[in-house]
C-alpha cells in the first residue's frame, strides 16, 4: 500500500514538473516557426476567399445565370474547406 502510494505521489509530481517544462517548450517552438500564427492568418485568409466564391454566386445568380461560373465557386469552396481541414 506504502509502495502505491509512494508511485502515485511521483506521478502527481512529475506531472507538476512536465506540464510548465511542456508549455514552455511549445512557446520556444511557437516563437521559431510561427507556426501557429501562419495557421491563424491563413484560417483568415481562407474566410475571405469563401466569402467572396459566395458573393461571386450571388451575383451570378442574380445576373449571369452562368453555370460554369456556380462551378468554379463551388469548387472554390470545396477546396477551401480542404485546406482548412
Amino acid at each position: 500500500m506504502y509502495d502505491a502510494a509512494l508511485v502515485q505521489s511521483r506521478i502527481r509530481q512529475g506531472s507538476v514538473v512536465c506540464a510548465p517544462n511542456a508549455s514552455r517548450f511549445m512557446q520556444e517552438i511557437e516563437d521559431k516557426t510561427g507556426l501557429i500564427r501562419r495557421f491563424e492568418q491563413m484560417h483568415s485568409h481562407l474566410t475571405s476567399i469563401q466569402s467572396a466564391a459566395t458573393e461571386i454566386k450571388t451575383i451570378n445568380y442574380r445576373q449571369y445565370e452562368d453555370n460554369r461560373l456556380t462551378e468554379l465557386a463551388d469548387l472554390i469552396h470545396r477546396e477551401t474547406a480542404a485546406l482548412e481541414e
